[in-house]
């Protein structure tokens, strides 16, 4: 009787060892469905990271070809050999060429390149922008990434603004640049109005 009555106690306190199947296919799944939600946060929180650290640096670029182009516009001259032109992705003038501007005179170029998307810069020193063949100095320029780059022109008399600004004309009263580039949901368009320095025809 004792006997059996220990056996019964025994088997009463046994204690089973390690997990059934079930319970270990179960964690499994928690643990699996924990994991995809980490990563999946984690993945959205990279790519909007890398989406507002290019939008920053694009928008960068742009501001500061903005800034130079506003500053050359400020300068331009109106040479009898290098006239003010200007069509509807294109701005021509002389000014001072080099690195911030130098002293010496060339013809500046401000364009769009529809192929690949960028903002270009073209400088020209006397001899190339006036005798066509010359084998001067030319230096391009690739400022900013952009989808659009559209130049307006405000003459003064009468005082309308048009698409495009012939050779001969003169400087007109303003030139308004209006730039598009990729932002981070959406494109973003930038439009700046350069009032122009009113001078005279000067020899070349």
């Amino acid at each position: 009787m004792c006997r059996i009555k220990n056996e019964i106690v025994a088997e009463e306190c046994r204690v089973p060892y390690g997990f059934t199947l079930i319970e270990l296919l179960i964690t499994g799944s928690v643990m699996g469905i924990i994991a995809l939600a980490i990563f999946s946060t984690l993945s959205m929180g990279l790519k909007a990271y890398h989406r507002l650290q290019y939008y920053g640096l694009v928008q960068a670029d742009v501001l500061l070809s903005l800034e130079k182009m506003e500053r050359d516009l400020r300068n331009a001259r109106n040479l009898i050999d290098i006239q003010f032109v200007g069509e509807n992705n294109k701005v021509s003038f002389a000014g001072g060429i080099g690195p911030q501007g130098g002293p010496d005179l060339g013809r500046i170029s401000y364009y769009f390149d529809a192929r690949d998307h960028a903002f270009i810069k073209k400088e020209e020193d006397y001899s190339s922008a006036v005798y066509e063949g010359s084998t001067g100095q030319r230096r391009f320029e690739a400022l900013a990434s952009v989808k659009n780059l559209v130049f307006s022109f405000c003459s003064v008399n009468p005082e309308t603004w048009q698409d495009s600004w012939p050779s001969g004309s003169g400087v007109p009263q303003a030139v308004r640049i209006k730039i598009t580039f990729k932002g981070s949901h959406k494109d973003v368009e930038i439009t700046r109005t350069v009032v122009m320095p009113l001078f005279d025809d000067l020899p070349g």
